[in-house]
């Protein structure tokens, strides 16, 4: 019996010893993860300024829903439609680089921005300065967003 229990003890040590590791790297030591969730997010702005909906079918995933400034909630295919019907779209979506924290959680990955929007959502003209939050996904082999909010910064 004591050396089972002296087993279970090295196993518990052993598996807590794995998991630190894990976590210190996923908290943003992937730098390849990294550099590619920046590329698409690029992608991503490029392609709402576009109003290419082909890459944005391929960019969010099929369950993505979107927190719009507003505090509605969209699916995929309501943010589609939206921009297929010209009800929304962007002249210009700007970051301001030094606002950017991008965090890496294995196959996650976090993206906090501050972005200058010029356009409108859902038939109403927006602009201004918003925080932005993305979550993008790992899933067979690429990058996909699954969600993302915006809100809007209260100008003084």
């Amino acid at each position: 019996m004591r050396h089972i229990f002296i087993i279970f003890a090295i196993l518990l040590a052993t598996s807590s010893l794995t998991l630190g590791q894990t976590k210190t790297q996923e908290a943003g030591k992937d730098n390849g993860a990294a550099q590619e969730v920046k590329e698409m997010v690029a992608k991503y702005r490029e392609a709402l300024v576009r109003r290419d909906v082909t890459a944005l079918e391929q960019i969010w995933a099929d369950d993505y829903l979107f927190t719009n400034a507003s505090g509605a909630l969209l699916t995929k295919a309501q943010r589609l439609a939206d921009l297929e019907s010209g009800a929304s779209g962007f002249e210009s979506i700007n970051t301001n680089e030094d606002e950017v924290n991008l965090r890496v959680y294995g196959d996650v990955v976090v993206v906090n921005t501050l972005v200058t929007l010029k356009g409108r959502y859902s038939g109403q003209e927006t602009s201004g300065q918003f925080r932005s939050i993305h979550v993008w996904v790992k899933r067979g082999g690429r990058w996909q967003l699954v969600a993302n909010q915006i809100t809007r910064i209260a100008q003084p």
